[in-house]
């Protein structure tokens, strides 16, 4: 997306949304929409943005925008009881022994949940257990629902800065204890 189509964006906005955003856009506003919007498509954003319009009362967020284009991108995304629902037809076919044909037949989303808690423990859980795998399932697989929409709503270049910095956020434990020491000297 070109900066020219994101002041055009911020315009329709604008116009739409008077009372409840900037008119005027400043160069500091174009730009932070325009760095986090350019990696997707204009088209995209811009069928988003007329959806909004048409169905919300408030201005969007970039983060609005970015979660409606990666929605638009996605289509319909399989749930935790529609996934639990593919997962036990899977046991009832390949069952206990036949594991490795049992997960490669499993779509991803399943799969990556049944991968860490076990195949082998879903096959041999007792009728009592049911309920209890079954809620361990849906919170982890919507989590990695979750996890995988933030992974694609984030700007390419901040994803990549990201995992660049994953094991650098906090600073180790000796320089933290030394500007406490500072801090607290009268």
């Amino acid at each position: 997306m070109t900066k020219q189509e994101t002041q055009v964006l911020l315009a329709i906005i604008g116009e739409s949304y008077s009372k409840n955003f900037v008119q005027r856009p400043s160069k500091e506003l174009i730009t932070i929409w325009h760095t986090t919007l350019k990696d997707l498509e204009y088209k995209a954003v811009y069928i988003t943005l007329v959806e909004w319009l048409a169905t919300e009362k408030y201005p969007p967020t970039i983060a609005d925008i970015r979660s409606r284009v990666v929605d638009l991108h996605r289509g319909k995304q399989m749930t935790a009881n529609e996934g639990w629902g593919i997962l036990m037809a899977n046991i009832k076919t390949y069952g206990l022994y036949r594991q490795d044909e049992g997960l490669k037949a499993l779509p991803i989303e399943v799969k990556r949940v049944v991968n860490d808690f076990g195949y082998r423990e879903y096959c041999v859980m007792q009728e009592s257990e049911n309920s209890i795998k079954f809620a361990q399932f849906r919170d982890a697989f919507n989590e990695f629902t979750k996890e995988e929409k933030l992974k694609l709503q984030r700007p390419k270049a901040i994803q990549k800065l990201l995992e660049k910095y994953d094991k650098q956020v906090f600073i180790d434990d000796e320089q933290e204890e030394k500007e406490i020491l500072v801090l607290e000297k009268p």
